[in-house]
């Protein structure tokens, strides 16, 4: 049982290495490293975690959390596709703009079902085009698809949970965006 489970894991991190050395998709743990994890965070983090996850449609994920699970906690999610890795895994998108704007338009629409205010938020001067939803940057350059999520709210105070809350935000979009930068950046495309 043991030996299948690593046979199997073994075949998967080779599928995932062959993919990103092949050029089909970047490396996500190589457009942030280890380093400026920890940099941008201010926090000991844990070394990133790659995951091939194209087969629930959602593309190479970087995680990185910290070392510190309770006092200091935080994460950061990088998820990264392309239109050719789209094309050559059936992929319900059919390129990288098009999973961007069906997921513009699904925020948008879910917050007008909801009855809640649209909380949209279009991100200047990153990639071709970025919107923040609350939780995640999302990011268009060239034909990648990027998503970046930061959780970074312990030890922030407010006077209430809802200052709290946007503080937790506020801190979120600007880490995403530090990060974006940098990513955008290193895909040689001018942030």
């Amino acid at each position: 049982m043991l030996q299948t489970w690593l046979r199997r894991t073994l075949l998967t991190a080779g599928m995932i290495l062959s993919l990103i050395q092949a050029e089909t998709i970047p490396d996500p743990c190589g457009l942030l490293t280890h380093q400026e994890a920890e940099e941008m965070m201010g926090i000991p983090m844990k070394e990133g975690r790659l995951k091939d996850d194209r087969d629930h449609f959602v593309g190479f994920v970087c995680s990185y959390f910290s070392v510190d699970q309770f006092d200091r906690s935080g994460s950061i999610r990088i998820t990264i596709d392309t239109t050719q890795s789209m094309e050559e895994s059936s992929s319900v998108h059919r390129s990288a703009k098009d999973r961007y704007e069906r997921q513009k338009y699904a925020y948008t629409e879910a917050l007008k079902d909801q009855g809640k205010p649209d909380t949209f938020e279009t991100i200047e001067g990153l990639g071709d085009d970025a919107y923040w939803n609350g939780v995640s940057l999302i990011v268009l350059v060239n034909d990648i698809y990027l998503d970046i999520q930061v959780k970074a709210g312990t030890g922030m105070k407010a006077d209430n949970a809802e200052a709290l809350y946007q503080k937790i935000e506020a801190r979120n979009l600007a880490l995403s965006k530090k990060i974006a930068a940098l990513i955008v950046e290193k895909l040689g495309k001018k942030p």
